[in-house]
């Protein structure tokens, strides 16, 4: 039976989900500004970093890198990340030499050199050789800081009867500005017995393709080598695991750096520190001489540190 009453209600009820429906499909989502400048900046392939757009070219991308100058260069890219930073926003000496490792490692890869995980050639690996680093030297321009993207080059060529030089360029990818320049000396060393090898020549065959004629590019200009510190004169040596003073640190900034490695130590050594200032010129900077020894007093290294005043005339202007 018909009944007006009834039918009222139900077109009344009717109308008020479809309002519902229609101011539903209505509503707009609202974000935050901070995603919003996001996503207008990847619809204009900009990426926002600190709060500043920049174009996404200019960011390094996980990359192997390349092999550029006929083939004899290898070349990568990396972003300093916010973990590869110290207490003051600039990247730690560490950082930097893992930066370094990489790319000496990967070089070696991209011309199907490497036999193991470590840098061993073929023939090395056949005769359980390895690579060991016996020298190493760093000069430091410039540090790089969160954000920024370094560009590093390295290249081999042969160093004395049983060497293999490696040196590495360090630039400002966005400049161009050299930052860090760094060289090091390899030998070969039996897995076994833990003892220097000569360079044997099928492993010298295999990479003289791959290696430049070339001087290293940081210049030994102090010819005197690195003496062994008297640790019994407590007046002049600093102990701790940290053996330069904090003082130091604060006010001063890692110029240049030369490691002499002279024995392996194990997982489980313990380590002693020793570290005294050879010349102090607060004008001009500070150089300390470093032992590393085994608690039974066997050397594991040698160094020297130069330390030049922080934001100092002489230092050079930040990149």
């Amino acid at each position: 039976m018909y009944s007006p009453g009834a039918d009222s209600t139900g077109n009344k009820q009717q109308i008020k989900r479809h309002n519902r429906k229609q101011q539903k499909n209505k509503q707009k989502i609202t974000l935050p500004a901070q995603i919003n400048t996001v996503v207008a900046a990847s619809n204009t392939n900009l990426e926002v970093v600190n709060g500043k757009p920049r174009q996404l070219d200019m960011m390094a991308k996980p990359t192997d890198g390349r092999l550029v100058k006929d083939g004899l260069v290898f070349q990568q890219n990396f972003t300093i990340r916010s973990f590869d930073m110290g207490s003051d926003f600039e990247i730690t000496t560490e950082a930097s030499m893992n930066f370094l490792q990489e790319t000496a490692l990967n070089h070696v890869r991209s011309i199907r050199l490497l036999a193991d995980g470590f840098g061993s050639t073929l023939q090395m690996s056949k005769r359980n050789l390895i690579w060991v680093i016996c020298r190493l030297q760093i000069e430091v321009d410039c540090y790089s800081s969160w954000g920024d993207v370094i560009q590093i080059d390295t290249w081999m060529y042969a160093s004395g009867k049983n060497g293999l030089g490696r040196d590495w360029h360090v630039r400002d990818f966005k400049t161009g500005k050299t930052l860090t320049r760094a060289t090091g000396v390899y030998l070969m060393m039996d897995k076994t017995t833990r003892k220097v090898s000569k360079f044997i020549e099928e492993a010298r065959e295999e990479i003289n393709p791959f290696a430049i004629h070339c001087d290293p590019i940081i210049h030994n200009n102090n010819n005197s080598k690195l003496l062994k510190l008297d640790i019994d004169k407590a007046d002049q040596v600093r102990t701790g695991l940290i053996s330069v003073p904090h003082s130091v640190v604060e006010s001063h900034e890692l110029f240049a750096i030369t490691l002499e490695y002279r024995k392996e130590c194990n997982r489980g050594s313990v380590l002693q520190s020793f570290s005294r200032i050879i010349s102090d010129n607060n004008n001009e900077g500070m150089e300390f001489d470093h032992l590393l020894c085994l608690e039974g007093g066997q050397e594991i290294m040698r160094g020297r540190t130069t330390w030049r005043p922080k934001y100092s005339d002489s230092s050079i202007e930040k990149v």
